[in-house]
C-alpha cells in the first residue's frame, strides 16, 4: 500500500465499537465508527473473498493458500510507523461517522476495491491490492480478536488498561 494512504484501527469499550481511521494520500482523514455486527461481517465476508480469490484447485488448497498469503502480508506491512493522520475530511468532518453499510469489490487488475457507506448515504471508497487487502484485514481482525471480547477469546475487559488508545498502524 505505500506511505500514500494509513489505517489506524482501535476499539472503544465505551462505544463497542472498532474505531477506523484513514489518512488518505491527500492529507485527509476519516474516522468511522464499525458496530460490533458490521465488524464481524465484514470479516467473515473478507475471509470469505480471500480464499474464493486464492489460486488452487480446491476449497482446501484455496483456504490454504489465502491463509499463507494472509500471514505473508501481515509480516511485511509496516505496524511500526506513526499514524500521521490528516486534516479532517471537508464532507465527513472531525469526528467519526457511523458506517451503515460496507463493501468489497473485486477489480480488473487484481486490486480490492472497499467502500464504507455512512450515516446520510455518503460512500468513502478506495482500492487496495491483494497484499494490502489482506494486511488490512489482518489488522481489522486482529483487533477484534485482541481487544473487543467479541469472539469471546480476548483478554478480560478489565484488564486492558486505556483501550481507547490502543490501536495498530498499516501503511
Amino acid at each position: 500500500m505505500g506511505a500514500a494512504m494509513q489505517f489506524r484501527i482501535g476499539y472503544s469499550m465505551q462505544e463497542d465499537r472498532v474505531l477506523l481511521c484513514i489518512a488518505a494520500a491527500d492529507g485527509t482523514e476519516v474516522k468511522l465508527w464499525l458496530t460490533r455486527r458490521m465488524t464481524l461481517r465484514f470479516c467473515t465476508v473478507a475471509r470469505k473473498f480471500a480464499t474464493e480469490t486464492a489460486h488452487g484447485r480446491s476449497d482446501t488448497v484455496r483456504r490454504h493458500v489465502s491463509a499463507f498469503e494472509r500471514a505473508a502480508a501481515a509480516e511485511q506491512s509496516d505496524r511500526q510507523s506513526q499514524y500521521r493522520g490528516g486534516t479532517p475530511h471537508p464532507t465527513y468532518g472531525e469526528q467519526p461517522r457511523l458506517a451503515v453499510k460496507a463493501s468489497l469489490t473485486p477489480k480488473e487488475g487484481g486490486e480490492i476495491a472497499l467502500q464504507f457507506v455512512v450515516d446520510g448515504g455518503t460512500g468513502i471508497s478506495f482500492s487496495l491490492d491483494r497484499s494490502s487487502f489482506l494486511a488490512f484485514w489482518d489488522l481489522l481482525d486482529s483487533i477484534v480478536h485482541g481487544k473487543t471480547g467479541w469472539y469471546g477469546d480476548a483478554l478480560d475487559s478489565f484488564t486492558i488498561e486505556n483501550p481507547a488508545q490502543q490501536s495498530a498502524v498499516l501503511h
